[in-house]
């Protein structure tokens, strides 16, 4: 139709879909309970999320309820691999020192290595995460003490990797501050730099 009438930047006329936004828990289990479709942003604290859905799951109406379970299910997943690739991602960047790091900027060849590392460390620790998860919502009924041994380990290795992604998210942050501070800094002084030579002009 759109055509038809001349108009051809169809995707700049017609409206665009709301894109989705972060939400706490509580509302993510809200929306589960309504059959819509979660998803995870790695900003969220997935521990929080995850132990949030679990308590949901455990519930007899969402357990009655085929398709909550799945979502909820799926998006502890999205969670888990969130989680497990920020861990991933910081255990392999502190092993670089400082002029490592320089060079990996300029080297594609190093990115793509360091990437399989990393992706390599993010399937172990999903797969520590998962059995965390498993664990967690199968029956609790005489439980081995050894089983339950290993779930604490888990939910404590959970935990970890959730706290230390979060640090590395604020030293990443922090670095980019630095960054546009020094950037702001630097213009700065050429600006002054710029308005002295003009005024030495103008008097000369």
């Amino acid at each position: 139709m759109y055509q038809a009438l001349g108009v051809t930047n169809i995707d700049s006329v017609l409206p665009q879909p709301p894109q989705p936004q972060p939400m706490n828990p509580a509302k993510e289990n809200q929306e589960a309970m309504r059959g819509q479709r979660l998803q995870a942003f790695p900003d969220q604290n997935h521990q929080a999320h995850i132990e949030s859905h679990l308590a949901i799951l455990s519930t007899p109406v969402a357990q009655a309820n085929a398709t909550i379970v799945m979502t909820l299910q799926g998006h502890i997943q999205e969670h888990i691999g969130i989680m497990a690739e920020m861990q991933a991602q910081q255990e392999v960047m502190s092993q670089l020192d400082p002029e490592a790091q320089m060079v990996l900027q300029q080297n594609p060849q190093m990115v793509q290595q360091l990437q399989g590392e990393i992706a390599n460390k993010a399937a172990e620790l999903i797969g520590e995460l998962t059995e965390q998860f498993a664990q967690a919502v199968s029956p609790a009924d005489n439980v081995d003490p050894l089983v339950a041994i290993r779930q604490q380990e888990l939910s404590l290795r959970g935990a970890e990797i959730q706290q230390n992604a979060e640090q590395f998210q604020e030293k990443q942050d922090l670095e980019r501050e630095k960054e546009r501070n020094d950037a702001l800094i630097a213009q700065q002084r050429i600006d002054l730099t710029e308005e002295a030579t003009a005024e030495k002009d103008s008097c000369g």
